[in-house]
């Protein structure tokens, strides 16, 4: 199947997390085309990819660490959906896990998903930091 007739979106559960949170995003991947066609829609095609703000540097993606690559070829119907969603432990990686792992600052972020070449439009979420604990009483 042709980029041309697949669609890709993807969403958070939610628009903003506190430091330590670990968002879960889900992309969608729509067969927009009017015939059945083949792909390989497998674990090597699905990737999720954490972006700074302007998408100028990749944070995080889900294929660079403990990534175990499947194929998966089969023929999506006109209008069929495939789901897939990732939990990002709000830590940064690199292709092959060969840099520390360090918790993203707070600020805004964008989520883009890919299917092979095929790229969503961003997502924008914010990580903030966690709000103080409330005080205890400290009894009369």
């Amino acid at each position: 199947m042709p980029d041309a007739n697949i669609s890709v979106v993807v969403v958070a559960d939610k628009a903003t997390y506190a430091v330590g949170e670990q968002p879960t995003f889900e992309a969608t991947v729509t067969n927009a085309g009017s015939v059945p066609c083949s792909r390989d829609i497998g674990t090597g095609q699905q990737q999720l990819i954490v972006l700074t703000l302007d998408g100028s540097k990749q944070l995080w993606s889900n294929f660079d660490c403990t990534f175990q690559p499947e194929i998966k070829n089969e023929v999506m119907q006109p209008g069929q959906q495939l789901r897939y969603q990732l939990q990002w432990a709000g830590t940064t990686s690199a292709p092959g896990c060969q840099a520390q792992r360090v918790p993203v600052a707070p600020g805004a972020y964008q989520v883009v998903a890919q299917l092979g070449a095929k790229r969503s439009a961003p997502v924008t979420f914010n990580v903030v930091k966690a709000a103080p604990a409330p005080a205890t009483g400290s009894g009369n």
